[in-house]
């Protein structure tokens, strides 16, 4: 466990940020194919 509070959750938060961003990343390239100019995905 990291002592720094700050650090641990920068680095969790980092991590589900990154997911999030994959997926909607994923998310916006299937709609991508129907709307181009504005992706949902993306809140």
């Amino acid at each position: 466990m990291v002592e720094c509070g700050d650090g641990q959750k920068d680095e969790a938060g980092e991590g589900q940020r990154k997911r999030r961003v994959a997926e909607g990343e994923q998310l916006a390239n299937n709609a991508g194919a129907l709307t181009e100019e504005t992706p949902h995905a993306r809140s």
